[in-house]
């Protein structure tokens, strides 16, 4: 029975860019990531899941520079990179983990994959990511090749396909689950390499235990307890959760010439007052102004593989005026009130009260539905804008 782990890689990432390829001790996180799981004696070999964007070939680089295998695939649909991996490196049991865990602990995986093992007749998939008693940054998922390849045929949404195991996890009633829980409850703890605080954390506690040949979790939480001020580092960072694997970052002069796609899009345009197309140099002038200007705040929605959605909040003529608009491949599945639920979530968290406006065209029924989900009220009607607002934080 050969057990593969396969380990998914890119380096887009919407919150810290290269992530993966950065450097801690001298090495970077997947080369940390690989000599860490390297040291699970029941693993029999280890698979880097990478894309086929170009962006990608870097990954491909430092695999073949640190000798371990590689596969090539879908970008979205991560479902099938993983299938596919697995199917060609004749994988019977598949474990999971992912290139932003570079404190992976070997014992810990290895614990987890010895009871999928042992009980490989009962139980289809086992992991310690369901019910959290580990450290965030340990996360280790075991399954059959078997309820992969039934999940690569049956998952349907974006969803699932883009985050390889929830068919399985949220299908009980097909799949036998089981959840490896630690005796005590360190799910508070986030060791994972998500955002410059994440990487400032996990740099100190390598530097920290540089001299070692290996360091696990308990030398890890013996540290914490030691340097208290140390979990603090991270600690309001916010987990993107696959059912919720949504965030609002602050959009920066990088995303100019995505937003600019955006804007220029046939059907944005149509709902918008001013419908004609505009220049790349009128728009990078406009970005500019926006960017810098301290009544305007524009965020972008994105999850783990890519930005969704754009909205912006400006005070203009005392109005907090809302403009969003949704890429196109992304329309139809409910971004439009997600991204205006997490902008009041945002601005709930910096103020108490604040009274949001919104004015939409007669025509755009979509964008009105939206609003009335949310509770905004019609004030006005002109001709075919209709105004509408909400006071949020009451």
């Amino acid at each position: 029975m050969k057990v593969v782990c396969i380990i998914q890689a890119r380096v887009g990432s919407t919150r810290l860019p290269g992530k993966v390829l950065k450097q801690i001790c001298g090495k970077t996180v997947l080369e940390h990531d690989i000599e860490r799981l390297k040291k699970v004696r029941n693993i029999d070999e280890i698979v880097i899941a990478t894309t086929l964007l170009e962006k990608d070939n870097a990954i491909v680089d430092e695999c073949e520079r640190l000798g371990v295998s590689y596969f090539r695939g879908s970008e979205q649909d991560v479902l099938s990179r993983y299938y596919y991996a697995a199917k060609e490196n004749k994988a019977d049991v598949v474990v999971r983990v992912t290139s932003d865990c570079p404190l992976t602990d070997s014992k810990v995986s290895e614990k987890i994959i010895d009871s999928y093992l042992d009980n490989k007749e009962i139980y289809d998939y086992v992991s310690n990511t369901i019910e959290r008693t580990y450290p965030r940054g340990l996360d280790t998922e075991v399954f059959s090749f078997n309820a992969l390849e039934r999940a690569f045929n049956e998952a349907i949404s974006t969803r699932d396909r883009e985050h390889v195991t929830p068919y399985i996890w949220d299908n009980n009633t097909i799949f036998n689950i089981f959840q490896y829980k630690n005796k005590e409850d360190y799910s508070n703890l986030r060791w994972t390499l998500d955002t410059e605080e994440d990487y400032k954390l996990i740099s100190i506690i390598y530097k920290y235990f540089c001299d070692k040949e290996y360091f696990c979790m308990e030398d890890i939480i013996a540290l914490m307890k030691e340097k208290p001020e140390l979990e603090k580092i991270n600690i309001d960072i916010e987990q993107k959760k696959i059912d919720d694997d949504l965030i609002l970052i602050n959009a920066n002069k990088e995303h100019c010439k995505l937003i600019y796609e955006w804007r220029n899009d046939k059907e944005v345009r149509k709902n918008s007052f001013d419908t004609a197309k505009i220049s790349y140099e009128e728009h990078v002038e406009w970005y500019a102004k926006k960017l810098n200007d301290s009544n305007c705040k524009i965020y972008l929605l994105a999850n783990s593989n890519k930005n969704i959605g754009v909205v912006r909040l400006e005070l203009k003529d005392g109005e907090n005026t809302i403009n969003y608009n949704i890429e196109k491949n992304s329309r139809g599945k409910g971004y439009g009130y997600k991204i205006l639920l997490e902008l009041e979530k945002e601005l709930i968290k910096n103020q108490k009260t604040m009274k949001l406006t919104a004015y939409v065209k007669s025509e755009n029924i979509f964008s009105l539905k939206i609003f009335n989900k949310l509770n905004y009220e019609i004030i006005k009607r002109e001709e075919n804008i209709i105004k509408l607002q909400k006071v949020i934080g009451k």
